[in-house]
């Protein structure tokens, strides 16, 4: 929650409204945005606490589900854009140009989050923010 908190105070800020919400049960997004022209989009948020240590973003592409996998994460969200929260303040990134850089067969692959039940791949900050698109919001809600 602390991620979907400090995305909804920035996007404030920057003059839209953020809404936490949960919508369509676990794919719909973590927060619905609008923005000062009126456009109404879903924010999927995700929280990698140790990006400044790795320099890379955990990227949820499947869950453990019995003894497979499920498709989830990127893979499975509806939502519009992918916020990072990161030290310099929140990453927005449209979700169809994460979904195509995180399966990338170059990127290593891990379990992590939510007790190891989720395989991520680690790939470079820098690649995410170099995404089309991508937007850093910083901590006074201005674009970068």
């Amino acid at each position: 929650d602390d991620g979907e908190n400090t995305a909804a105070m920035l996007l404030r800020r920057s003059g839209g409204t953020a809404t936490t919400i949960e919508l369509d049960g676990q794919h719909g997004g973590d927060l619905l945005v609008t923005w000062p022209d009126g456009l109404v989009q879903r924010l999927e948020v995700q929280h990698d606490r140790l990006v400044h240590v790795t320099g890379n973003l955990a990227i949820e592409l499947a869950r453990r589900n019995g003894v497979g996998q499920v498709r989830s994460g990127v893979n499975f969200s509806a939502s519009h854009l992918f916020a990072f929260p990161l030290s310099l303040g929140v990453l927005l990134v449209p979700t169809e140009g994460l979904r195509e850089l995180a399966n990338r067969p170059d990127w290593e692959l891990v379990w992590c989050g939510d007790g190891g039940r989720s395989r991520c791949a680690l790939v470079p900050q820098l690649n995410v923010m170099a995404l089309d698109g991508a937007r850093l919001l910083d901590w006074r809600g201005r674009w970068q």
